[in-house]
Parts: structure tokens; sequence; C-alpha cells
């Protein structure tokens, strides 16, 4: 995104900041409205609001989308895309890893903190990197930076829709268990 407001559209780097400052305060948002909810419902509802969060980032990357082909715009596309996913992000994010602790046989909390630092850093670093290469490739290739960043946004919401399936899996997962069909 920054690449694509900077290099692209021609704004500073001190706007771009403006974006991801924007979206960690929406993300701190989410995730209190995350919290204010779990305490009303003592947590019944991480599920739903895994799958609901996901829902939320889901819209926000595909709000981010036409940034590289509409410069003039990209810059409301852009505030408005990172304050709704950074609030997808909230309500997903930090539920996701109470449900994991949740479902956490006793004494594997220790793996569970793994899993999720493990999935925590390398996800983004293999998106920031696949990405990178994408528009690098497209740029050496003559296709230009527009094109490859075009590419990297497609991936990432291709990432968001196969997240979509987990939260969704997750969600049925949780009717089941609560029908009893599914013993953890």
């Amino acid at each position: 995104m920054v690449l694509a407001l900077t290099r692209i559209s021609g704004y500073p780097e001190s706007t771009t900041g403006l974006v991801v400052t924007v979206t960690s305060l929406s993300w701190a948002a989410g995730a209190g409205l995350q919290a204010r909810l779990d305490r009303r419902d003592d947590g019944r509802g991480r599920n739903g609001r895994v799958l609901a969060g996901v829902v939320v980032m889901a819209l926000g990357v595909a709000v981010v989308q036409p940034v590289v082909w509409a410069p003039g715009l990209a810059l409301p596309l852009a505030l408005a895309a990172h304050i709704i996913l950074g609030m997808g992000l909230g309500l997903a994010h930090p539920t996701s890893g109470l449900i994991a602790f949740a479902w956490a046989p006793r004494g594997a909390e220790g793996a569970v903190t793994s899993y999720l630092l493990l999935a925590d850093l390398f996800t983004p670093a293999v998106g920031i990197g696949v990405g990178g290469a994408l528009v690098a490739i497209a740029a050496a290739s003559g296709s230009g930076v527009r094109t490859g960043v075009a590419a990297a946004l497609g991936l990432s919401l291709l990432f968001i829709l196969f997240g979509l399936v987990a939260a969704y899996r997750l969600f049925r997962a949780a009717d089941q268990r609560s029908a009893g069909l599914v013993v953890a």
C-alpha cells in the first residue's frame, strides 16, 4: 500500500504514515470492541466475531484494490480501506488467539503460544516477500510497478479469502461443538 501511494500516486511518505497510523488505531478500536463483546457474552460469541472480523477485513482488502488504478482517489480509498481492515483485524486477531488457548489441551499452552507466534511472524513475512517479488518481477519484465502492486494487492485478496474459509470452518465447528456433534 505504501508503495502504491508513494510511487504510483505521488504522496509523500508522511502521508502514507497516516494510513498506517489509522490502521493501528482502528485495530485498537476493533480489539476494544471485541473485549467488550467478550465480557458481555462470556466468550460464547468468539467464533462468530472471528468470522465477522475476517469478513470486515475482506471488505477492507476489496476496497483497497482500486487504489492502483485510481490515483486521484488513492488516499481516500486507502484510508477507508485501512480503517475497515484495522477494525476487522481488531475483532478477529485477538479473538482467534483466545480460541486457540481455550481449545488447547492442558499443558500444551506453550506449544500453542509458539504456533501463534509463528503464524504472526511467518504469514506477514511470506506475504511481504511474495508481494515484493511480484512487484520486482513486474518492474523487471517491463510491466511496471503499477502491475506488480496490483498483483501484490490481488495476492492479499487471495490470502484473505483463504482466511475467510478458515474462519467459516471455525464458526461451523463451534456450532457443531455446541450441538454435541464434535467432542474436543
